[in-house]
Parts: structure tokens; C-alpha cells; sequence
């Protein structure tokens, strides 16, 4: 070995964890390699040394089972300006999930491109810098699930039979001093409603600046909000950040809060988990069945999007004098300003709706329009009062060809708010209705011009067969010798899916014949807690993201380990599983 290597190399360059079980496989992989490289021609190596792509057409032409870590390790050795140093594909699917938001519509399939196209993103973010490490400490929890589980949260009901307006009478004194207390209600006298190890906990996590939040529920509403502060102490709490209609109620428990965000309930199904094995289930918990939990986030949760409802008067109404799709104006007295601006100062694209109240137009009571907000600045003009005046700049303004009658669909939480945020959801929902939403429908046309982009010339009957299996919702299994594209056919299909709405994108995986059922479903793992916790295998993952699955090499794994009964379910067949599972009622 050079000694300009040894360096380098003397620790190795990755902790292969389990697949270093596999390494007789490996050493045989790089035997057949350096055969296929010695058989190609000097014009075949030139080009896979000199081209990232070409290299890796190469490398994945030596095929091998269990040989993933040392393909992909291959790819970044020989061009590590292109491929990320990374042995596991799952690591790279999990940084597109997460980062998914950076990426252009009509981006690359090819996941190492889609690597390229959000490393250059997010280098000119402060937060990542040129050439940012994926698997440091600060920068890891943020697309890796679980790592991501080292901080923990608080999921705290609420009843509207106290208030209906609870959550709004709250964002209010936010709104107008940044934070707001929240009150538990019950008697400090008795039992305390959270131990001394887990006050201490969460107020170690707020004292190393480590984000942790409070989601506030009640049947049907579920809110997330950032931890300020956390006391059992009434004495600790500040009065003017307590909403009014307090009252004298006691209280055992108070949290300071900001930054509410409504979410969708089944969010909180998907992407929370309790914290040990003898907690109560979210789902039981939002069923009523605990006032408080403390859980895990598995999921990313940073939203690059916000959606809001500007209410607009007919032109000449407004005394700020507005002007549609161009600009709009609000104060520092209107609700959810705070909320808003803080959006388009922390980068989060915030996109609009029109709503137009009572007038004498055809628009009365209808959202009428669309567009996104270019940029927030104080109000130039001089205005004769005490409050703080601001001007959204708009772009993209779009009208609806059909106005959303609000009496049909009505997503505002206030109606009497001049801006209300809203649901991704129900924004989008509202963008169909008024008829601006166009999808790309799955035919074997649209199948054969994607393929065609991709340099692939397939026979169309081929398109006609995948087209009539998805529209009979049947799976769709391609065969055929090595290198005729069977993967690249059924990533362009599930990218031509994911225009027409049929998925949300989808994960790439090479079966083994080392799969079983702990790949395909997942099992139980240890945790550094002496835990054991349930870790989710590709088809749990792919359906909780609303992904399609595509395995490649399907043939090589052993059917019966790796599928046993999910192979009977995915016929569509009832199917006796060889456990039990008694569900509380």
C-alpha cells in the first residue's frame, strides 16, 4: 500500500455495523470486479474514471448479493465529488424524504443526482455551510428518524368545554408578547402532575438550547408549539401572559409557549411515539385516555411551507388601499401578524389564499385567489397612529375560474381573523375546488414519453400492461435478463405515479437472500435504554410516507423468510397471523 494511503485508511472509511457479516461476500465482489475492470477496454475505463455516472453504471453492472456497502463505497473512493461518502442506501432515501422540499419538480430519478441537487442547497444555508458533514452531531437528527429520538415532548389534552376559543385566546397573548402561559388544571396540592426526573429532563433540554415542543389536542385539533419554559409553580408564572378567562382555577402544571401550528391529527399517529414500553399508545391517548404523555418525534417535522387565508375587501373598501395579487397591508392589532412574519423570517415559503367577505360582488363570501408572498417590510407610508404597520409583497398571483363558495368548504379557524393559517391540506383543497390544480394522469403515453426521456425505447405494450395492472390496483413484477432497464422502468413509472397523485414518491430497495421478515416488516431492536423498540422494515416505512415500494432483484430473496404471510396480503386475501394482539377498548 502507497504510504500517502495508509493514513487514510488505517481506520477505514465506514462502520459497515451488521453487513460486516457479509464480508466473505464482499472480498468475492471485489474479485469479479477487478475482473470485469481488467476485460474492459481502455475506452470503457477512461470514461468511468473521467465520468461520475459512467462509473457508477459500472460499478452496479458487477452485480453481487449482500454487496450494497461495498458498491457504494466504490462510487464515493473513486468520485467523491459526486457520490456522498455513504454505504447505506436507506441513509440516502431517508436525506431526499427529509429534504425533499429542496428539490426542483422536475428533478433527476436518479437518487445520487437528487443528493448533488440538495447538497447545493443547503450549502448556502448558514446552518449546513460548504461542504457540512451528513452524519455530524447538529445535522443527522434532522433527516435520520432515529436519531432524531434523542430529545423528547410533551402531548398535552385539552377540553373546549372549558373554552372553545382556548387556542385562539392563547395565540392572541402571543401574539402580543411573544410567549403565553398554558395552564394544567388540577390541584398542586396532591399528587404532582410530572415527577421531579422528568421536570428535570425537559428543563435540561431547554437549558442546551435543544428544540422540544408541546402538542396540544383535543379530539378532532391538534396543534404543535415550541417549550419556552416549564414550571410546577404558579408563583412562577408571569400574569400578563395568562390569558384572561383564567379565572381563580388552580393549576399543577404550567408551560410557556410560542409558535402554534395546527396539524393534522394523523399526523400525530404517524410521527409520534411514546416514551417507553408501558406508556399509553398515542392513538389511545388522543382517544382520551391519558391527559399527558411525554413522546418521541420520529418523523421530520419542519414544515418549508405555510399556508394562509388573506381576507380582501373589494377595491376602494380597504383603508389600507390593497392592491389584489400586488401587495397587502396589516398592522401589529391583527391576529396571527407575529405568526406570519416570523414564517417569512425563518425562510418558510408562505403561500396565500383571497377570501372576500360580504360585498356586492360576484366573489362575495368566496376564496377567489391564489399566489405566494415575496417578501414582509415595515410600511413605508406614515400613519397617525400607535400601532406597527406592515406590507406583504405578492407574486404568482393566480385567479380561481371557479370562486370557492366558503358556505361549501370553510377551513378558517376564525372567521372574523383578518389572516388565519391554515392546513397544507385544506389549502390544497381549496386550490381543486377553485379549479388552478392540474395532475398528470398515469397512461401509457405518459409512461412511453418519460421512458423516452430517459433514453429508453420499450416496446408499448409493455406501458398498456403496467397502466391496466395499476388501474386494476394489482402489483406489477418486471422480468427480464440483467441490464434492460427493468429498475429504471419501474422508478420512471412510479415518478409518472407520484404527477398523477397517486403517491407521494418511492423508495428504491435491492432484495437479499439474507431478507426476512425484520426487512420487509421490521421487529423489535435494542435501544441504548436496555429497550426494546419496534423498528419499521420497508413496506411499514414506504405505506407511513405514502410512497411506493420497488425492489429490485425481487427473485433473489427466499419468499418464505422474507414474505411468509404478507405474501397472501398482498393478494388481497384474509390471512390468520401466528400471533395474538388484544386491543384495549
Amino acid at each position: 500500500m502507497p504510504d500517502v494511503l495508509e493514513p487514510v485508511l488505517a481506520t477505514g472509511i465506514a462502520n459497515p455495523g451488521q453487513a460486516n457479516l457479509h464480508k466473505l461476500k464482499q472480498y468475492g465482489w471485489m474479485i469479479d470486479f477487478a475482473s470485469a475492470w481488467i476485460a474492459a477496454d481502455s475506452d470503457s475505463r477512461e470514461e468511468a474514471l473521467t465520468d461520475a455516472w459512467n462509473w457508477k453504471k459500472f460499478v452496479l453492472a458487477v452485480e453481487g448479493s449482500g454487496v450494497q456497502s461495498q458498491q457504494l463505497g466504490m462510487l464515493h473512493l473513486v468520485h467523491p465529488d459526486t457520490f456522498e461518502p455513504m454505504i447505506a442506501r436507506k441513509h440516502k432515501r431517508l436525506i431526499v424524504g427529509a429534504f425533499a422540499g429542496r428539490l426542483p419538480e422536475d428533478s433527476p430519478s436518479d437518487i445520487d443526482q437528487q443528493l448533488l441537487l440538495i447538497r447545493e442547497s443547503l450549502e448556502e444555508d448558514p446552518e449546513f455551510g460548504k461542504d457540512f458533514p451528513w452524519y455530524s452531531q447538529s445535522i443527522r437528527p434532522k433527516w435520520d428518524t432515529a436519531k432524531s429520538e434523542s430529545s423528547f415532548h410533551l402531548l398535552l389534552r385539552w377540553s373546549a368545554n372549558f373554552n372553545p376559543k382556548s387556542v385562539e385566546l392563547h395565540q392572541q397573548v402571543t401574539e402580543a408578547n411573544g410567549s403565553v402561559w398554558w395552564g394544567k388544571r388540577g390541584d398542586p396540592t396532591k399528587r404532582a402532575a410530572m415527577r421531579d426526573i422528568w421536570l428535570k429532563r425537559f428543563q435540561e433540554q431547554l437549558d442546551n438550547d435543544v428544540p422540544t415542543h408541546v402538542y396540544l389536542y383535543r379530539p378532532g385539533e391538534l396543534w404543535r408549539t415550541d417549550l419556552l419554559q416549564i414550571t410546577r409553580e404558579t408563583s412562577d408564572v408571569d400574569a400578563e401572559l395568562i390569558p384572561s378567562y383564567y379565572g381563580d382555577e388552580t393549576h399543577h402544571l404550567w408551560v410557556r409557549l410560542s409558535n402554534f401550528q395546527q396539524l393534522d391529527q394523523d399526523w400525530a399517529l404517524l410521527n409520534l411515539r411514546p416514551v417507553g414500553p408501558r406508556s399509553k399508545s398515542v392513538a389511545s391517548a388522543l382517544s382520551g385516555q391519558a391527559s399527558m404523555l411525554y413522546v418521541y418525534e420520529q418523523g421530520a417535522v419542519e414544515e418549508k411551507e405555510r399556508f394562509w387565508v388573506f381576507q380582501q375587501k373589494a377595491g376602494g373598501q380597504s383603508v389600507y388601499g390593497d392592491s389584489e395579487g400586488v401587495r397587502y397591508l396589516f398592522d401589529s392589532n391583527v391576529q396571527n401578524h407575529k405568526a406570519l412574519r416570523d414564517a417569512h423570517a425563518a425562510g418558510q415559503l408562505s403561500r396565500f389564499v383571497y377570501y372576500r367577505p360580504r360585498d356586492k360582488l360576484p366573489t362575495s363570501q368566496t376564496f377567489f385567489g391564489h399566489g405566494t408572498i415575496e417578501s414582509i417590510e415595515d410600511d413605508p407610508a406614515d400613519w397617525e397612529d400607535e400601532k406597527q404597520h406592515f406590507l406583504a409583497n405578492l407574486r404568482d398571483y393566480v385567479e380561481f375560474p371557479t370562486p370557492v363558495e366558503s358556505s361549501g368548504f370553510d377551513p378558517r379557524p376564525s372567521k372574523q381573523n383578518s389572516i388565519n393559517e391554515v392546513k397544507r391540506a385544506d389549502f390544497m383543497e381549496i386550490l381543486r375546488r377553485g379549479g388552478v390544480l392540474t395532475t398528470q394522469s398515469l397512461t401509457a403515453e405518459s409512461l412511453k414519453v418519460a421512458a423516452k426521456s430517459q433514453g429508453l425505447q420499450i416496446d408499448a405494450g409493455v406501458f398498456a400492461n403496467i397502466v391496466a395492472a395499476i388501474d386494476s390496483e394489482k402489483h406489477i413484477i418486471l422480468t427480464g435478463p440483467p441490464g434492460t432497464a427493468k429498475t429504471t422502468l419501474a422508478e420512471i413509472t412510479a415518478e409518472v405515479a407520484k404527477k398523477a397523485g397517486l403517491c407521494s414518491g418511492h423508495m428504491l430497495s435491492t432484495a437479499t437472500a439474507d431478507w426476512t421478515t425484520f426487512e420487509t416488516i421490521g421487529g423489535l431492536r435494542p435501544t441504548s435504554t436496555q429497550q426494546l423498540e419496534f423498528s419499521e422494515g420497508h413496506f411499514l416505512e414506504s405505506i407511513r410516507r405514502g410512497e411506493w415500494l420497488v425492489i429490485d432483484e425481487l427473485n433473489r430473496a427466499n419468499f418464505d423468510a422474507a414474505f411468509g404471510q404478507l405474501f397472501t396480503v398482498l393478494s388481497g386475501q384474509t390471512v390468520v397471523l401466528p400471533y395474538e394482539h388484544h386491543v384495549s377498548r
